[in-house]
């Protein structure tokens, strides 16, 4: 193998590592400082770094061979098609809850429905095909169709889903821009900062279409037969959709809601661990109104705990 190559998959292998603990720090966070039954946007919030997760997900280190290139292929189904399942969700969600509307009881479990069935059904036919197979003398997967032929079973499992994930994204990216005034409003209103206003709500379908895109010019590369082997920058291009696990953390980080909560939960622990004697519903009066403030911005939905 050559050096170049072998260059490439170790950054690819990198990405994934990277990718693999940043979701679980948002993972931990969601968890230890948030409660995510009651709220929507946390338990969304989880499912989009799950997909993301999934698909990054570093299988070459734990399996090897024909199995390897198989489970790569159906994490990679799967999450590019929950990943952007879920994003859609997750815009028109807060569209929604900007503009006040009605939000259904069992919303979650609508979106649940509609964003792992629907890649699930996609990976059926990953039982029968192949995208990719074995090469034991590099030791890498390679497209299951030679250089130089069509690839159709890549093009309806993998082309055309991306390609209408990214229209919706961008659709749903648009009806989002439309909330940008009443945004502005809520924005002066409450006294917050771009990242839990502006960011929370364009952040993620923003970083998923520019993530997307490159990933879906090498997929038609393949598709019409060109050994992208023999041309580093399209596995570069390719290698760079295992970060959107890292991208996501990094807005996450971004938000002072969430920065603020943690904050809260340390000096929760300290003052239990100095004052023992106290109970922990204890608050103090500014504490309260802090909490009066958390709440009301949790009814408006706009600076959601959790965000991406």
């Amino acid at each position: 193998m050559s050096s170049s190559r072998l260059s490439v998959i170790s950054l690819g292998r990198a990405f994934q590592l990277a990718s693999l603990v940043s979701g679980i720090c948002v993972l931990t966070v969601i968890i230890f400082s948030i409660n995510p039954r009651e709220d929507l946007v946390a338990k969304m919030t989880m499912m989009i770094v799950i997909a993301e997760m999934l698909y990054a997900f570093p299988f070459a280190f734990i399996i090897s061979g024909q199995f390897y290139c198989n489970v790569r292929n159906i994490s990679s189904v799967y999450g590019i098609i929950a990943i952007g399942l879920w994003t859609i969700c997750f815009t028109r969600h807060l569209k929604m809850t900007v503009h006040g509307h009605e939000i259904h009881p069992h919303a979650f479990k609508i979106y649940a429905f509609i964003s792992q069935s629907i890649p699930l059904l996609f990976c059926i036919p990953l039982y029968w095909l192949k995208l990719s197979v074995w090469d034991p003398v590099a030791e890498v997967c390679r497209p299951a169709v030679g250089p130089g032929k069509i690839d159709f079973p890549l093009l309806f499992i993998m082309i055309i889903p991306t390609l209408v994930m990214i229209t919706m994204i961008i659709v749903a990216l648009v009806y989002s821009i439309q909330s940008m005034r009443k945004m502005k409003e809520i924005r002066h209103s409450l006294q917050l900062s771009f990242a839990d206003t502006y960011g929370i709500l364009l952040y993620k379908p923003i970083v998923t279409v520019i993530i997307w895109v490159p990933m879906l010019v090498v997929e038609i590369m393949i598709f019409m037969g060109v050994d992208i082997g023999k041309h580093a920058t399209y596995t570069y291009l390719h290698s760079v959709s295992y970060l959107q696990a890292v991208l996501t953390a990094i807005g996450f980080a971004f938000l002072s809601t969430v920065r603020e909560k943690i904050c809260c939960c340390c000096r929760r622990k300290k003052t239990a661990e100095a004052y023992p004697h106290l109970k922990s519903s204890t608050h103090s009066a500014s504490d309260y109104s802090k909490m009066l403030e958390e709440s009301f911005i949790r009814k408006s939905s706009v600076t959601m705990s959790v965000a991406i």
